[in-house]
């Protein structure tokens, strides 16, 4: 039962999930640049802890990911009841 109640939630908001996977892709990335290519902390470190401005650009390009994720979610479902209605 629960399988199907996650796979429904996720095939209804499955751009949106694509959003916020690819803001923690990016956070990830963030964090092995700061910590290899300018040696500034440890990656652990850069992960948890990155500085005042780099967490508001992290949250602030998260925040762009998940919105950029809602509005294809949103065109999508509009297509989709469109389709329906056409057919």
């Amino acid at each position: 039962m629960y399988k199907k109640l996650i796979a429904r939630y996720f095939q209804r908001n499955k751009m949106i999930l694509y959003g916020l996977l690819a803001g923690v892709i990016y956070w990830l990335l963030e964090s092995a640049i700061h910590s290899f290519l300018w040696a500034e902390k440890a990656f652990p470190r850069e992960l948890i802890y990155p500085g005042a401005t780099e967490s508001l650009l992290r949250v602030v390009v998260i925040g762009f990911l998940v919105s950029l994720g809602t509005y294809a979610q949103r065109n999508l479902k509009s297509r989709m009841l469109a389709e329906k209605m056409t057919a």
